[in-house]
């Protein structure tokens, strides 16, 4: 899978992940690009893992080991460790979204006011070994950065419209007299070009 079909196929998960929460779904998407090497590594395909999170004595659900990189003062080197499983790419996005919320030491990430503070964050803060995380994650969201904000206007459009439509869905069969006099009126309002 390229990166722009990744930013494509997850956009709206991540949004929907985001909605009520801290995390940017740029985000979401940026840090997610890294660690599955855009959905083409095995723990993304197979596993729905695609954040890299580790599957720790306090996690309850599946896990799978795996091989992975890891840096040790300074030195490369690869281990094998417990990872978490997933259903979907949205359920592995609420979980890092619940993980930074868990532990005080991503109390800057949350408290972030823009997408790149996160990403810098999110590489201070010991996500990962490697030393440059946090540059890597910022390179990657400012090459990605137009095609993310597209997808995510897409996903926004299609969530509230979908949200809109079941709404008035609802409207109809609550009061359908109501909803054809208020429909009506906004269909002529719409028809005057105001």
């Amino acid at each position: 899978m390229t990166r722009t079909e990744f930013i494509k196929a997850h956009a709206l998960a991540a949004t929907l992940a985001s909605l009520g929460s801290p995390i940017f779904p740029e985000t979401l998407l940026t840090q997610s690009i890294v660690e599955s090497n855009n959905g083409n590594s095995s723990l993304s395909k197979d596993y729905n893992n695609f954040f890299g999170i580790k599957a720790g004595s306090s996690w309850k659900g599946k896990s799978v080991n795996k091989r992975t990189r890891e840096v040790f003062n300074g030195r490369s080197t690869y281990i094998n460790d417990n990872f978490r499983v997933y259903n979907s790419y949205f359920a592995s996005a609420r979980d890092a979204i619940k993980f930074y919320k868990k532990y005080s030491r991503y109390r800057f990430v949350t408290d972030s006011q823009d997408v790149e503070q996160q990403l810098r964050y999110i590489g201070m803060s010991g996500y990962a070994t490697a030393p440059n995380y946090g540059s890597v994650l910022i390179s990657v969201y400012r090459a990605n950065k137009d095609t993310m904000e597209k997808a995510i206007r897409r996903s926004r459009a299609f969530y509230y419209g979908a949200f809109l439509s079941t709404s008035l869905a609802a409207f109809y069969i609550i009061d359908p007299v109501r909803f054809r006099r208020k429909f009506g009126a906004v269909k002529n309002y719409l028809k005057q070009g105001i």
